[in-house]
């Protein structure tokens, strides 16, 4: 870190799963930027995105992952990897991704960083900045993770939460919920609940 202010608060962005990493690399690569207390930190997984050098590289190796459209893909998630990586799987990768952000915003982590007083607690100004932005950041490593892609995974995760209610084994169905083209069965469920005064 030559040649940078030491009382800059950095923002420092890692990059998860080229090929000559491992499992041990990345933890060594968390740990290095836990002793360097960035003020702020991004540990994501390696990308291959259409367009790119690197999506035609693993395309042409054949290890591109969700049918080689992971952002259209029903079962890729945020933070997954979406090709394999040479020396880990690519669920060893997405977990590491994952644990290198819980890592690096921990309470403890948080409250370490902010004790360095040439940088993010150099002023009041520095100290805001860094108390307004880190527990944004440490809630949302926990709701983005795994969550769907798009305006198809919203519109999906719609549809699950919005179920006809008859659908939903823990509601009890009334005559509001039943259709009406069920005729019969309809009419015998209006009588049963009129005896019972609902």
């Amino acid at each position: 870190m030559n040649g940078v202010n030491p009382s800059i608060m950095l923002w420092a962005a890692f990059l998860l799963g080229y090929d000559h990493e491992t499992a041990e690399s990345i933890r060594e690569t968390v740990d290095w930027a836990l002793s360097k207390k960035f003020a702020f930190a991004a540990f994501n997984v390696l990308t291959p995105y259409p367009g790119t050098a690197f999506y035609e590289r693993m395309k042409a190796e054949g290890r591109l992952l969700y049918d080689g459209r992971w952002w259209l893909h029903d079962d890729y998630r945020f933070g997954y990897a979406a090709f394999r990586p040479k020396r880990i799987s690519p669920d060893e990768l997405s977990e590491l991704g994952f644990r290198a952000r819980v890592r690096h915003n921990t309470i403890f982590q948080i409250l370490r960083r902010a004790t360095d007083f040439k940088t993010n607690a150099k002023d009041l100004w520095s100290l805001f900045t860094f108390f307004a932005y880190n527990p944004i950041f440490r809630v949302e490593l926990h709701k983005k993770f795994e969550m769907m892609l798009g305006y198809r995974g919203l519109e999906r995760e719609f549809s699950k939460r919005h179920q006809p209610a008859v659908l939903k084994t823990f509601h009890k169905p009334c005559v509001a919920d039943i259709p009406a083209g069920l005729g019969a069965a309809n009419s015998e469920l209006k009588i049963n609940e009129n005896r019972k005064g609902l």
